[in-house]
């Protein structure tokens, strides 16, 4: 499916991945409904945006990407865009470090509420869209997952599980569209390192001082993976080329499909996790 025309919905679209995609796709020639909760940012980079591309149609809706009311909103917004909604890009997501058995259940929450609740509205808000073959219309839903989707790190367990059930829900719903004999697809993306501003360490967890130097370096592991990760345009260049070509996994750094191949060899020899912060 080529992305050259028609609308696109793109979710944490403030910051790192999310504004990559969004000047991606601008640039092919589609629309560009940007969304995210930092309302300051977003205009700000809609503005930059704009001026990047000033033949592109782009809107800027501020919203809770955990309130499903905001996904009906960004569709809507699609709808009025010439060609209407083509492509919906979940990508907003949060992660904090912390200990699995010390993180508050907030921090629990607030994490389910972003990163899978957050990719549930949006999937089920676009496919209303465009999912039933008799409806005519023929469109692609993209969820950002992680390679913690699927390979366990500690330090993360909240983000792990999270991208770890996108996975899944979007790996079933692939199935689902094809059983129903939907022109439509979806994707998903696990990328690696990616060079992006991390959430502060959380200095409120519970506990976290009974130990410090576990805490440490975890932080000090992810902290230095992530200033030395790929740059996010290569995250965007990965759906861009992916949706063209309709591929389901899309791996923008290949050790993730690697490490994740290692895991299966584990699964079935009996042998125990890696822990790949070392």
């Amino acid at each position: 499916m080529e992305l050259d025309r028609g609308a696109a919905i793109v979710t944490g679209a403030a910051g790192g991945i999310g504004t990559c995609v969004a000047r991606r796709l601008a640039s092919a020639g589609m629309s560009v409904v940007m969304a995210d909760l930092d309302g300051a940012r977003l205009a700000q980079v809609s503005e930059e945006l704009a001026a990047e591309h000033p033949e592109a149609e782009l809107v800027a809706v501020r919203g809770d990407v955990g309130d499903p009311e905001h996904h009906v909103e960004l569709v809507e917004a699609a709808r009025c865009l010439d060609g209407g909604l083509r492509l919906s890009v979940l990508n907003a997501g949060v992660s904090v470090p912390g200990l699995s058995w010390e993180v508050p259940l907030e921090t629990w929450e607030l994490t389910t509420r972003v990163n899978y609740w957050g990719v549930v509205h949006g999937l089920r808000a676009a496919l209303d869209e465009f999912a039933d073959p008799s409806a005519g219309r023929t469109g692609w839903v993209v969820a950002v997952a992680s390679g913690a989707g699927l390979v366990a790190t500690p330090g993360l367990a909240p983000y792990v599980a999270t991208k770890h059930a996108v996975v899944g829900m979007m790996e079933a719903t692939h199935h689902e569209l094809a059983r129903v004999g939907s022109p439509s697809g979806v994707s998903v993306v696990c990328p690696g390192n990616i060079a992006t501003p991390m959430p502060s360490r959380n200095e409120s967890i519970p506990g976290a001082s009974a130990y410090p130097e576990v805490l440490e370096s975890i932080e000090a592991a992810v902290v230095s993976g992530v200033e030395a990760g790929a740059d996010p345009s290569t995250v965007a260049d990965a759906i861009v080329e992916g949706v063209a070509e309709e591929r389901f996994w899309l791996m923008p750094q290949p050790e993730i499909a690697w490490a994740a191949g290692d895991r299966v060899r584990r699964i079935g020899e009996g042998e125990p996790p890696v822990d790949l912060l070392g």
